[in-house]
C-alpha cells in the first residue's frame, strides 16, 4: 500500500507542469510583477511629457514584432534540428507564450515555462534546455558581432575604442 502512495518527484513534477493551476498562478504572477514594476515607475511616468508619433509607434511595434516572431521560428527550428519535432506553429506559440514569464524577477522563468510548454506537447525537457541554452549563446554571440561590427561608427575617438574593444575578451571570458 505504501507503494501506491509514493509518487516519484518527475511523476509529481510532470503532475505539476501539466496542471492548469500552475498555469494560472504563473500568469497571475507575471500581472502582478508588471503591475509592481509600473507603480514603482508611476511618479517618473507622470513626470515625464509625453509625444507620442503615432507612425513611429506603429514602426517600432511591427519591427518588435516581427523581431519577436523571427526569434521564436529561430529556437523552433533550432529544437527541430537537435532532434525535436515540435511543429513550426506550435513551436512558435510555445517560444512566444513563455515569452511573457521572462519579466518575473529571477530571468530563467522563460525558460522553465518554456519546458513546461513543450512537455505538455511531448518534447523532452532536456532538448528544450539545450536548445535554449544554445539560444542564448547564439544570442550573446550575436550581439557582440554587432558591437564590435558598429563599434567605428559610435563617432569616438580611436583611444576611446581601444579601451572599449578590451573589454570584448572579458564578456567572452565571462560566459
Amino acid at each position: 500500500m505504501a507503494h501506491k502512495l509514493s509518487l516519484g518527484i518527475g511523476t509529481v513534477l510532470a503532475r505539476l507542469i501539466r496542471s492548469r493551476w500552475l498555469t494560472l498562478l504563473v500568469v497571475s504572477l507575471v500581472i502582478v510583477c508588471w503591475g509592481l514594476v509600473l507603480y514603482s515607475q508611476m511618479q517618473t511616468l507622470s513626470r515625464y511629457t509625453w509625444q507620442i508619433a503615432p507612425v513611429s509607434v506603429a514602426v517600432g511595434v511591427l519591427c518588435s514584432a516581427l523581431y519577436h516572431l523571427n526569434l521564436a521560428i529561430c529556437w523552433t527550428l533550432l529544437l527541430r534540428r537537435m532532434g525535436g519535432s515540435l511543429p513550426l506553429l506550435r513551436g512558435v506559440r510555445v517560444w512566444l507564450l513563455s515569452m511573457l514569464t521572462r519579466y518575473i524577477p529571477g530571468n530563467v522563468w522563460h525558460i522553465v515555462s518554456r519546458m513546461a510548454l513543450a512537455d505538455r506537447l511531448g518534447i523532452a525537457r532536456t532538448q528544450v534546455l539545450a536548445s535554449a541554452t544554445l539560444e542564448q549563446g547564439l544570442t550573446l554571440i550575436g550581439a557582440l558581432a554587432l558591437c564590435a561590427i558598429t563599434l567605428p561608427f559610435w563617432g569616438m575617438l580611436p583611444p576611446e575604442q581601444a579601451w572599449l574593444i578590451a573589454f570584448v575578451p572579458l564578456g567572452l571570458v565571462g560566459l
